[in-house]
């Protein structure tokens, strides 16, 4: 019997009869039932509860079916009914058939037509003489619910029955967790055969849901419609996304309790009270009334939450003049939705039709699948591919920086590109060469400027050698290749990709420009104006190298295509032809030619987005100061307006806009980077030292002394500024753009170095916030340790995501402390190498990830349990010394290196060679020290597990040498060397690193046990997953489900 939690008391009442509800369905009713689970993964995954919550039908309360509940006839909208007192039954098998028999009648009827004509007459005749009036009766359905159609794939005609149809909002809060454990094993197959796909949620990627049940309710037949829904990534918040910091966040009512205390723990017999939450189990054998009341509240903390969402985005569409719209599963598609609605507000106030279908005409013009087929494009969707963010160490010589440290970022960037930004609706002009007769930069600046193009319509993809410049600017795109690239579709996958059924069967993985500086060499790099200003402050010479650059392609819209209305749009459109191609014949030489000209399609739609983000910005200061939670969203929304631009899967995609929010970023990042004689360069700002500022010197007068400026931190350098944490922001408002100015002899009609208020970042300490600190210790690129007064924390700055900023690091030392992780790193840096660590990470797997891991496994057992919700330990080696510590020259010298990395990365396949591991049983008192006191495999497991997953170490094994005596610094800078050297291929030689591959010996038996650690993980996942497969809920797969893409692609051109 399921318990029922009344949220008001707290009470808990474990139901012998059914609690009666009013439940009334009409059809197309939506009904949401929030849902979650409690699970112990021990040896295998042990679902102990169910929590159900119909706040429609029941808002009081919820249902919890515990463990014995849970058979394989359990469907969490059916139990949920049926004990809220609604008389409830699955359609039969029988009923099923009878259902398919009106499709068998009415092909019988019409088997000898011959037209649509007949059809309709044999159809009415049917209906009028009874002839489904037996099936129809059956069904308690009317012969007005019957109708056919002809399907736009076979081309057959075919019966339809109108049965009343229900929508279910299925909700959970981060369902790749939850969703695979809630439906009994006779309901599974519907979900098998869904079309789920995840994008940061699982959805179905159909119109309409195929997650459906035929339900007789109350003597009614209705069909049962899921839509997955996730409350989860809406508007994460920084401070965590987690459930109850978002509840906090929002102010979102919860009534959760806290069962994490010593007191349950001892009662439980257990020594920690954090474990209690990985064996639930305990807790609902001893106290299933507790056990109960805190899932129960859980359900309810993410339907407050959900509808917390949707006041908040009323809120801000309110704050808008827009109309209420549904909240949807992301923030990119919340935000998306945002745009477009505002472009019809701009365009359109009287929401005209046809105006509201020209804008969105134009709209889709502007789109990246619209601009990758223009004609004559030679590069396709390359030339608008987006390129991210000012990404380098300018420290590669220090690994342990001390002084007087901070953080100085612009403020809100992208949000505060957007408030100057204008999106174009059309579709801009795209000029691609090729060949030998490739105009130069200078060339193509003269054509911007004859047209026209405002700062903000125009980008120009350049490549190149420089001689005598040094590029830390302008990004290469290494994946560019000299074809008409376009977006891939489901028909360009390898057809003999596996999937689980549909499961992410149609993915398209994200395209994107693998964006890297190199300083002698531009490979397809994006010009736009404010990288334009910089490049304008560089020496003479320079400068003329960078304007002689081979220009590939420009893609702008000239001043005369841009319109502010619509109609002025509407009386341009007869002044240019509907195509933007023209055949010129040649009378002497009698050849045809096609020659390219100004369309319709190129007229644009001025869209002041500025306009509006001002107001955003506005508003979110005027939320944060009332304290009012609408301002996180506000904060969202200003920095998502990116990713929507972005974004191809969404409507609002503009990627010459997203390439503007994000190269003007980018160049005045390179501005602070040189000014403050920084390092750690990021999106939005960079490290420095207050003690080495250059204050008073001329950036080009620092160039023509040292070229290396530009790569090499100096910290000769001395500022002598009298900074404190107190003092040290009014110094920055007061004191740094005049510095900029200075430095490199601007003024205030500098767009780049003035476009931007600044802010230090504070971290914390002890406790204590403040925005300096004493000691920086980095691995270039990636991870980064920051410390003041004896304490330090670690940092993981290997991507930037503005839903996440930088992240504390959540691995922890294999022995268990976050702790000795950072001691390692910080002795390893900043004093010597001696040896590296292991170190461990929690991985719940996610469904993309869990479709991958099935379809492998499946080549092994039989059946197993859906890997997605289960977790596992992930044990890794942090590599100390890696390519992102570097500034290459050229693309070769790059590769060559990445080359020599690639062997570093799998240095236990020549170390651990078969005989070690065949003696590996009788040498475990070797691998004790880390931990492993058992062996659960025989040796050619190992064996083989090494081969397919060898693990390594960075170019910190050359400290290990003589000639650097573990010191970290000297390796890199050794490198550093090397590099600046100019010798593009033969780092092996360069470097001798065959010759120091045999220092790793004396790691052998470390690599064997982190080979060994990740083996037992794996080995205990798969056990997991093999026993779980009798759990009645745990949702299983075989080998039948096993398909390739093209057998699926196959079963749709046949439907």
């Amino acid at each position: 019997m399921p318990y029922l939690v009344y949220f008001d008391s707290n009470k808990v009442v474990k139901l012998d009869t059914p609690v009666i509800r009013p439940i009334y369905l009409e059809n197309n009713d939506k009904l949401k039932l929030n849902y979650d689970t409690e699970f112990t993964p021990i040896i295998k995954m042990i679902v102990d509860s169910i929590q159900c919550y119909l706040p429609i039908i029941s808002p009081r309360d919820c249902l919890v079916f515990l463990r014995d509940e849970l058979t394989n006839d359990f469907n969490p909208i059916e139990w949920s009914l049926k004990w809220y007192g609604a008389d409830i039954r699955p359609i039969t098998e029988n009923e099923n058939d009878n259902l398919y028999q009106f499709q068998v009648i009415f092909d019988d009827l019409i088997e000898n037509c011959k037209s649509g004509r007949q059809i309709k007459t044999e159809f009415d005749s049917a209906i009028n003489d009874g002839v489904f009036s037996d099936l129809l009766n059956i069904f308690n359905l009317k012969s007005e619910q019957l109708c056919y159609k002809k399907s736009k794939y076979t081309g057959e005609y075919e019966i339809n029955i109108n049965i009343d149809s229900v929508y279910i909002d299925y909700e959970a809060f981060f369902s790749d967790v939850d969703l695979f454990k809630t439906f009994g094993k006779n309901f599974q197959e519907i979900l098998l055969n869904a079309r789920l796909e995840s994008r940061r949620i699982i959805k179905t990627n159909s119109i309409k849901s195929d997650i459906k049940f035929n339900y007789w309710i109350n003597g009614k037949l209705y069909e049962i419609y899921f839509n997955l829904r996730d409350a989860m990534n809406r508007f994460p918040v920084l401070s965590g996304r987690g459930l109850d910091n978002q509840c906090k966040v929002y102010q979102a009512t919860t009534t959760k309790i806290n069962i994490e205390t010593d007191e349950i723990a001892v009662k439980l017999g257990l020594k920690d009270k954090l474990e209690i939450k990985t064996k639930m189990t305990l807790l609902r054998e001893l106290d299933p009334y507790l056990f109960a009341l805190y899932g129960g509240t859980d359900v309810l903390a993410t339907h407050n939450l959900s509808v917390k969402h949707q006041e908040l985005l009323d809120g801000i569409r309110n704050d808008f003049n827009l109309n209420s719209v549904e909240v949807k599963d992301t923030t990119g598609s919340n935000v998306a939705s945002f745009i477009q609605d505002l472009y019809q507000a701009h365009f359109n106030p009287t929401n005209d039709e046809k105006i509201g279908k020209l804008i969105i005409d134009r709209r889709r013009l502007g789109n990246a699948d619209s601009i990758q087929n223009i004609s004559l494009n030679y590069y396709g969707i390359q030339s608008l591919r987006t390129v991210g963010g000012l990404l380098y160490s300018r420290c590669q010589r220090y690994p342990h920086i001390k002084g007087l440290l901070g953080d100085l970022d612009m403020s809100s960037c992208y949000a505060t590109r957007l408030c100057s930004l204008t999106v174009y609706l059309g579709q801009p002009i795209v000029s691609c060469f090729k060949g030998k007769n490739k105009p130069t930069l200078k060339e193509a600046l003269e054509t911007i400027k004859n047209v026209n193009s405002p700062r903000d319509a125009w980008i120009i993809r350049v490549s190149g050698q420089l001689n005598n410049a040094i590029n830390t600017l302008i990004l290469s795109d290494l994946d560019f290749t000299p074809k008409a690239i376009k977006f891939k579709t489901k028909w360009d996958v390898n057809p003999n990709r596996l999937s689980i059924n549909h499961f992410n069967a149609y993915k398209i993985g994200k395209q994107e420009a693998q964006s890297t500086l190199l300083t002698k060499e531009i490979k397809f790099g994006l010009i736009n104006a404010d990288l334009l200003d910089c490049i304008n402050l560089l020496p003479d010479k320079w400068i003329d190298e960078y304007l002689n650059l081979n220009v590939d392609a420009m893609v702008f819209v000239p001043d005369k295509l841009i319109c502010n209305s619509v109609d002025e749009l509407i009386s341009k459109l007869d002044n240019y032809p509907d195509s933007d191609e023209e055949l010129k014949w040649d009378k002497e030489t009698g050849l045809v030619g096609l020659l390219k000209t100004y369309s319709q399609s190129n007229l644009c739609l001025a869209f002041p987005i500025g306009q509006y983000y001002e107001k955003l910005k506005a508003k979110r200061k005027e939320y944060k100061k009332l304290e009012n939670p609408i301002q996180e969203v506000y904060k969202l929304f200003l920095n998502s307006g990116y990713g929507a631009l972005a974004c191809r899967y969404l409507a609002v995609n503009n990627l010459l806009a997203a390439n503007q929010i994000t190269a003007s970023p980018r160049a005045t990042a390179w501005l602070m980077l040189n000014a403050l004689n920084g390092f750690q360069v990021i999106t939005d700002g960079c490290t420095y030292n207050w003690e080495s500022v250059p204050i008073g010197l001329k950036f080009k007068n620092l160039l023509e002394s040292n070229p290396n400026y530009l790569i090499d931190y100096q910290p000769n350098i001395k500022s002598n500024l009298v900074i404190n944490n107190n003092n040290a922001q009014e110094w920055i408002n007061d004191n740094f753009k005049q510095h900029l100015h200075d430095f490199y002899g601007i003024d205030v009609n500098h767009i780049p170095g003035n476009r931007y208020e600044y802010e230090l970042k504070d971290e914390k300490f002890n406790d204590v916030k403040t925005v300096i600190y004493t000691d920086f210790i980095n691995t270039g690129s990636g991870n980064y340790s920051k410390g003041l007064n004896g304490e330090s924390v670690l940092i993981d700055g290997t991507e930037y995501d503005f839903t996440d900023e930088f992240k504390k690091v959540k691995a922890r030392s294999f022995k268990g402390e976050n702790k000795e992780l950072l001691h390692w790193y910080i002795q390893s840096l900043s004093k010597k190498y001696l040896e590296p660590s292991i170190y461990s990470e929690n991985q719940i797997i996610k469904f993309g990830d869990g479709k991958e891991l099935a379809t492998k496994l499946l080549s092994k057992y039989d059946e197993i349990a859906y890997p997605c919700g289960f977790s596992k330990t992930n044990y890794k080696i942090m590599k100390l010394i890696t390519r992102s510590q570097f500034l290459f020259k050229t693309e070769k010298q790059l590769i060559n290196f990445e080359t020599n990395q690639k062997k570093l990365d799998e240095i236990s396949k020549f170390i651990l060679k078969k005989s070690f591991w065949q003696s590996l049983p009788d040498n475990l008192d070797k691998l004790t020290q880390y931990g492993i006191n058992e062996l659960l495999l025989d040796w050619e497991c190992y064996y083989n597990f090494a081969k397919e997953k060898p693990i390594g170490l960075g170019f910190e094994l050359l400290a290990l040498n003589n000639s650097h005596k573990g010191s970290i610094a000297s390796v890199r800078s050794f490198i550093a060397d090397k590099i600046n050297e100019n010798k593009s291929t033969g780092f092996n030689a360069i470097l001798h690193l065959d010759r120091n591959f045999g220092l790793a010996n004396q790691f052998k038996w470390l690599f064997a046990s982190i080979i060994v650690l990740k083996a037992h993980s794996d080995y205990r996942l798969e056990q997991q997953l093999v026993n779980s497969i009798s759990e009645p809920t745990i949702f299983t797969v075989n080998r039948d489900s096993v398909v390739t893409l093209s057998e699926l692609l196959g079963i749709q051109e046949h439907e």
